[in-house]
C-alpha cells in the first residue's frame, strides 16, 4: 500500500514538474507582469486580451481597425476615423463623399477642376481660377485674351512685341522700346541711325588723362 501511494505520489510530482516547467517556458514579460503570449497580448507595457495592438489596447483585426491609436469599425484610416473607400474618399483628414481630392473637399474630375485648392469649372487652371486654353491665356496668373504673354498682358506677336514687360510696335528690342533694325540701332539701351553705334566708341591715351587722341 504504502509503494503504491509513493508511485503515486512521483507520478503526481513529475506530471506538476511539467506542467509548470511548460507554463514557465511559454510566459513572456509585459512591462513588469509576466503573462501567457499563448492567451493574451501586451500592448504597450500593458497586458490585454488577446489580439492584435492599437496603442495599450488590443482589438480584433477581422471585425475592427486601428485609425492612429483609436480603435474603430472595420475601414480604411482617414486620420482617426475609418470610411469604406469604395463609397467615401479621405481628403485631407477629412472623409468625403465619392471623388478626387482638391484640398479637403472632394470633386467629380470628368466635370470639374481643381486649382490652387479651388473647385471650378472645367478647364485649364490659372492660379485659382480655370480658362479654356482654346480661346483665352493665362499670363503669370492672369486670364488674358489668347495670345502670347508679355508679363500680366497678351499679345499677337504677328503684330507686335514685348520689350522688357512692354507691349510695343513690332519690331527689335531696346530696352522697353522696339526698333526697326533694318534702319535703326540700339546702342547702350538707346536707338540711334543705323550703323552709329561704333562711333560712339573713341579711342584715348589713358595717360593723357582723357585727352582724345
Amino acid at each position: 500500500m504504502k509503494i503504491a501511494f509513493s508511485v503515486v505520489l512521483i507520478v503526481f510530482t513529475l506530471n506538476m514538474h511539467v506542467v509548470k516547467s511548460r507554463f514557465h517556458s511559454s510566459n513572456g514579460v509585459c512591462g513588469r507582469q509576466q503573462y501567457d503570449p499563448r492567451i493574451r497580448s501586451c500592448c504597450g507595457g500593458v497586458v490585454t486580451s488577446k489580439g492584435s495592438c492599437c496603442g495599450t489596447r488590443s482589438y480584433d483585426y477581422r471585425f475592427r481597425s486601428c485609425c492612429r491609436g483609436v480603435i474603430t469599425s472595420k475601414g480604411s484610416c482617414c486620420g482617426t476615423r475609418s470610411y469604406n473607400y469604395r463609397f467615401r474618399s479621405c481628403c485631407g483628414g477629412m472623409i468625403t463623399s465619392k471623388g478626387s481630392c482638391c484640398g479637403t473637399r472632394s470633386y467629380d474630375y470628368r466635370f470639374r477642376s481643381c486649382c490652387g485648392g479651388m473647385i471650378t469649372s472645367k478647364g485649364s487652371c490659372c492660379g485659382t481660377s480655370s480658362y479654356d486654353y482654346r480661346f483665352r491665356s493665362c499670363c503669370n496668373g492672369k486670364i488674358t485674351s489668347k495670345g502670347s504673354c508679355c508679363g500680366t498682358r497678351s499679345y499677337d506677336y504677328r503684330f507686335g512685341s514685348c520689350c522688357g514687360g512692354m507691349i510695343t510696335s513690332k519690331g527689335s528690342c531696346c530696352g522697353t522700346i522696339s526698333y526697326d533694325n533694318r534702319f535703326r540701332s540700339c546702342c547702350r539701351g538707346k536707338i540711334t541711325s543705323k550703323g552709329s553705334c561704333f562711333s560712339q566708341f573713341v579711342a584715348y591715351d589713358p595717360l593723357s588723362r582723357g585727352k582724345v587722341i
